[in-house]
């Protein structure tokens, strides 16, 4: 079944948790680039040179990056265009050239790596995704910078990425419990019956919006060269419960920024067992999204990377709900929707 819940994966965009904290600054955040938010053709790499984007914080970046780290390039033409990217950790007062050596990538979907530092889209536009290991990020560095080159140094025609962001994966410590449900809804079409009692049918939408001239979570092109459509309709949902779960699994066990004062002190490691490096459900998806704030990518089961698999999507609740079901056991409930 192509659209079967397994171990759900959650991406979460860590750079629009930052800027929404007010942490952040720099043209990744001025131009948009760094939103989930694809539809809206952005150019990069003006004149044929390279392109540097910057997210720069006053914070230090690899307190919000762990060793599930990835990158999402969404809407992008980076084959045809003969380009590729590096992501590169520097000092907020430096300039970008003072730089991490860019860090090691691999595969996940629509990439191809000339070397292991760069994304090079293997053989179709739309879209790529790539892990990579963010406690490579130099504990001095507060910023990071997205970094586009020509294949030898020159451009095929002008490149576009429609949305760039950073951020961490979570993956669930087990599957679903089988009382998974999953709905595709048609709720931009309203239907009225008229006084002659016929039904009038209006539809102000029916799939997510084009990412520039292709279809949304679309690779390649058709016969003709042109990027392909995206003929699947209506708004998936799903609504998936989780038990057996550890306090550990879902909480962190100092729900602060450090563990001074608490049974957990360590003043070699200050952020150990906090919201910073805890591999929570909580540290690392709810408080990142802000509950049902921020969007995230979602992937209902892991282990296939197939493009249908994808989609931009919100928590559809406000507020989690954490039961006790044994001694030490918890359960939580969630509903995730498609967001366009």
């Amino acid at each position: 079944m192509a659209q079967v819940t397994k171990i759900p994966r959650i991406y979460v965009n860590t750079l629009a948790y930052l800027n929404a904290l007010g942490l952040a600054e720099g043209n990744l955040i001025q131009g948009g680039y760094m939103h989930l938010n694809p539809t809206k053709t952005k150019m990069w790499g003006a004149n044929g040179n390279n392109d540097t984007r910057v997210f720069k914080t006053n914070t230090q970046i690899n307190n919000f990056f762990g060793e599930k780290s990835f990158i999402a390039l969404l809407g992008h033409n980076l084959h045809s265009a003969g380009a590729f990217v590096r992501v590169q950790g520097f000092e907020k007062d430096a300039s970008p050239s003072n730089y991490d050596e860019a860090y090691e990538f691999s595969d996940l979907i629509n990439d191809r790596h000339q070397t292991g530092n760069t994304i090079y889209p293997d053989g179709n536009d739309g879209f790529s995704m790539s892990t990579f290991d963010g406690r490579s990020i130099s504990n001095d560095k507060n910023s990071i910078s997205i970094r586009l080159d020509g294949t030898g140094g020159s451009y095929t025609i002008h490149p576009q990425i429609n949305s760039a962001f950073l951020g961490t994966y979570y993956d669930f410590p087990h599957a679903a419990d089988v009382s998974v449900k999953m709905e595709y809804s048609y709720d931009g079409v309203k239907n009225v019956t008229s006084r002659g009692g016929s039904t009038l049918s209006n539809a102000t939408y029916l799939k997510p919006a084009d990412w520039g001239d292709g279809g949304a979570w679309q690779l390649g092109s058709d016969a003709d060269g042109n990027p392909v459509d995206n003929l699947r309709m209506g708004r998936r949902s799903w609504s998936v419960n989780f038990t057996y779960l550890t306090e550990d699994d879902i909480m962190a066990k100092v729900a602060a920024t450090s563990n001074a004062g608490s049974s957990f002190e360590d003043g070699q490691n200050p952020n150990e067992n906090t919201l910073l490096d805890g591999t929570d459900f909580i540290s690392q998806v709810w408080n990142r999204t802000l509950g049902h704030h921020l969007p995230f990518i979602f992937q209902a089961d892991n282990t296939n990377n197939n493009p249908d698999q994808f989609c931009i999507a919100r928590f559809d609740q406000n507020s989690l709900v954490v039961n006790q079901t044994a001694p030490n056991l918890y359960s939580i409930s969630l509903k995730v929707v498609e967001t366009y």
